[in-house]
């Protein structure tokens, strides 16, 4: 089996570390640049410039007389015209008929019979391809585009000196195309930063001259590519959760979408493909799905049309014992002695899965969660996708817990380790969600930027 460098990230032969892309991407991403510090500390002070979801996002087109229908049945957005109007984007979510989570990402209305979306493979290509609805069927393709992310107070600035034109007016999920050197991009004003962010898409023939110049025009604006390492500090610290760091897609409860990855019922029963770590793991698999309500976004959800999954999630909305979204804050001291416990000579096992106080994360399709317990010792909830956040000096991680129990300031306890494994208490503390306390993009003052000008 080969490995090749990624071709929507130009050499650079200063980049000593990469990290390979699993599965059938098996592709050679920088691990980091200039360091993960100054990589993720750019978002707040300058911009920084990823390339990290290209050849590994598939964007898919659902385009036909259904598409608004295939749509609508199977997310829990509005997706009217009125609702959803060409050149909007929208985060969208399809949920299992339980009502967890099973995809997630960009959606984006080019035509009135046409929607671009990303990050929701395979289920729409079950969809496109279950003869259900009226639309062209998709395929698997993760190499003809390439998605940019640049974010940061200095990304507007860089977008318009790339595509060179002003696009001060472009509102929040909105997008509209432009011209790099001659090749067509979209550019869409979101992104993972929390704060002002775009993206730059385009077809993969035009990778060269398009990463060549925002690289070029970046380093005018201390601009930081961001390796892999750097990458989910973004989830975590901005609020975004994200199934392969946060929580499990629910496959296993959707058996149309299981039997069409070629899953058993093994694999329906969580025997396989997870190999679940933390705490969490003698719960069972279905202890690491996650709902949309419970992950802060309910106010995507429109309760006026039918779709799958439905039924459940008003049932979830009216429980009074629902689950919330926090950040958990590490205690330091306690992250201290884990580090400490490594050098333990009476004991040297450690958990299975260990994180040093640094921006690293456990890439395994979100099955690593440890379980959250209050001052009075009752399982409250579980933590997921623990990072360390250089602008502020803590280690963190999103916690999903008893609403009634979601009191920004309490403290409670973290059990740190798989069962079968060494296990040790971190003592944690309730806080804001999201922890990143900057201005965020749909609020941003556009006019404190310069204007482009030629």
């Amino acid at each position: 089996m080969s490995i090749v460098h990624t071709q929507y990230a130009l050499y650079d032969p200063k980049v000593v570390q990469y990290c390979r892309w699993t599965g059938d991407i098996n592709i050679m991403m920088p691990w980091q640049y200039n360091g993960w510090q100054p990589e993720t500390l750019a978002w707040k002070k300058s911009a920084y410039f990823s390339a990290n979801l290209s050849g590994t996002m598939p964007d898919q087109t659902i385009k036909g007389p259904d598409a608004e229908r295939l749509m609508s049945e199977n997310f829990v957005n509005g997706f009217s015209l009125e609702k959803f109007p060409v050149g909007k984007g929208k985060h969208i979510v399809g949920v299992s008929p339980k009502g967890n989570v099973i995809s997630h990402g960009l959606g984006l209305r080019t035509a009135e019979d046409e929607f671009h979306v990303y990050s929701l493979v395979p289920f729409v290509m079950m969809l496109t391809n279950n003869g259900k609805y009226n639309v062209e069927p998709q395929v698997y393709d993760h190499t003809k585009d390439f998605v940019y992310q640049i974010a940061g107070p200095r990304s507007l600035e860089i977008v318009e000196n790339v595509i060179e034109e002003d696009i001060h007016d472009m509102k929040f999920m909105e997008f509209r195309y432009a011209d790099v050197d001659g090749a067509r991009v979209r550019v869409i004003r979101m992104g993972m930063g929390g704060t002002i962010s775009y993206e730059i898409h385009g077809a993969a023939a035009d990778v060269e001259k398009v990463y060549s110049k925002i690289v070029k025009v970046g380093a005018a604006y201390e601009m930081e590519r961001m390796g892999t390492l750097a990458y989910m500090c973004n989830h975590t610290e901005n609020g975004f959760p994200q199934y392969g760091t946060h929580f499990i897609r629910a496959v296993q409860e959707y058996p149309e979408m299981y039997r069409f990855m070629g899953f058993t019922d093994e694999t329906k029963a969580g025997v396989d493909p997870y190999e679940l770590h933390g705490s969490l793991n003698d719960m069972g698999v279905s202890a690491y799905y996650a709902n949309p309500i419970e992950l802060g976004w309910s106010n995507i959800i429109n309760w006026k049309h039918d779709f799958v999954g439905k039924e459940a999630l008003f049932q979830i909305k009216n429980d009074p014992n629902k689950r919330s979204i926090c950040t958990l804050v590490w205690n330091s001291e306690d992250i201290v002695n884990i580090i400490r416990a490594m050098y333990d000579k009476k004991d040297m096992s450690m958990p299975d899965i260990m994180y040093y106080p640094q921006n690293y994360y456990f890439a395994a399709d979100g099955n690593l969660s440890d379980k959250v317990f209050d001052k009075d010792g009752k399982l409250i909830g579980r933590s997921a996708g623990i990072v360390y956040t250089q602008y502020y000096k803590d280690t963190i991680s999103l916690g999903i817990i008893d609403m009634n129990k979601n009191v920004q300031g309490d403290e409670v306890t973290i059990l740190w380790g798989s069962n079968g494994t060494r296990q040790i208490p971190i003592r944690a503390r309730i806080e804001r969600y999201p922890y990143l306390d900057l201005t965020p993009n749909r609020e941003y003052d556009m006019e404190s930027i310069p204007h482009y000008s030629k």
